[in-house]
């Protein structure tokens, strides 16, 4: 008997080397490449039980272009100006809440719209609680928490919003193969799903790394595809619940006598005004937006930093110059 399982069994050892190499050649050939390790930590965040991450205070450089230092102070605003204390001579506050445009990431202090639109309007002190990779719903988390405080009670709330927030608000595959938390592992973030017609919050959730994804592209490719299986179906959701979340963080500001103001940053460029089904849902909900998405974000290098894409100091102060001109029409209306 022995002589009879023998030869079988290392047929049949053989054939399964032969079909992984073989898989593994597939694989590359077609551009899967194993998942590798972060080449340094995340040091601009801070992960957070509810939340997912925060922004980390201390002065931290940028990965992109230039590697920029960004001054976060101890409550994980970003630097608006020389002082954390807001100035003896401001009137009011003004919150800017968002993802890492808004947070200004790759952007000297001086440079971020945050810190422009606090040197343009002296009477108030601007606050920017941008923090990169959030969406509307970890924005919105975050303001609730920011509501709870006695000392935050702004005038208006800036919400920078860019059409790929959708993907976050919902914890598609997209995003969620992108993020990493400190030691390498993936991080689904806090997100919502449509159940039963009732918006549904899902708590983060960790995606531990397979063996060997790091060195066989195989591996991770049958990672990858269990990755996307679990998550699917939920680009689907993006638009509802993208608007829901958006209706609520107007509920929410009006609620606590502020205004909030969604300031469109990034979205699709054919047509400016209703570039997003986004902007005709804020004007038929009454929602005050403005539109300051540029014309040639795609196309000028100007605007984009050469690393990852995020906005250059020329887009920055022309999204200042947007945001500004809103404020200086609407800001004293009722």
């Amino acid at each position: 008997m022995c002589s009879t399982w023998r030869p079988r069994l290392i047929l049949l050892l053989v054939s399964v080397a032969v079909g992984l190499v073989v898989g593994e050649v597939a694989a590359r050939l077609v551009g899967i490449r194993p998942i590798a390790a972060l080449p340094l930590p995340v040091q601009v965040a801070m992960e957070h039980p509810a939340l997912g991450w925060v922004n980390r205070p201390g002065v931290h450089l940028s990965w992109d272009t230039g590697n920029a230092p960004m001054t976060f102070w101890a409550d994980g605003r970003r630097a608006t100006r020389a002082a954390a204390d807001a100035p003896q001579h401001a009137e009011g506050q003004v919150a800017l809440i968002g993802g890492s445009f808004t947070q200004g990431y790759g952007v000297a202090d001086e440079h971020a719209f945050g810190w422009l639109l606090d040197a343009r309007f002296p009477g108030l002190s601007v606050g920017n609680y941008g923090t990169g990779g959030y969406g509307t719903y970890q924005s919105l988390l975050l303001l609730e928490e920011l509501f709870g405080r006695a000392d935050f009670r702004p005038r208006l709330v800036i919400y920078g919003f860019a059409a790929f927030h959708g993907e976050r608000n919902v914890g598609a595959y997209r995003h969620v193969v992108t993020l990493r938390t400190q030691v390498g592992e993936r991080l689904a973030p806090p997100h919502v799903l449509i159940a039963q017609g009732e918006l549904a919050h899902r708590a983060p959730f960790y995606i531990r790394g397979w063996p060997l994804e790091d060195r066989s592209a195989l591996v991770s490719l049958v990672h990858l595809s269990q990755l996307r299986w679990t998550l699917r179906g939920r680009e689907q959701q993006i638009s509802p619940v993208t608007q829901r979340l958006l209706a609520r963080m107007d509920r929410l500001t009006r609620e606590h006598d502020s205004r909030l103001l969604v300031a469109i940053l990034e979205g699709q460029l054919h047509d400016r005004e209703n570039q997003t089904p986004y902007a005709r849902f804020l004007r038929d909900q009454g929602i005050a937006y403005v539109n300051c998405t540029h014309p040639e974000y795609g196309d000028d290098p100007r605007l984009r930093l050469g690393g990852s894409g995020h906005p250059s100091p020329v887009l920055h102060a022309a999204w200042a110059d947007c945001i500004a001109a809103w404020i200086t029409a609407h800001a004293t209306r009722s």
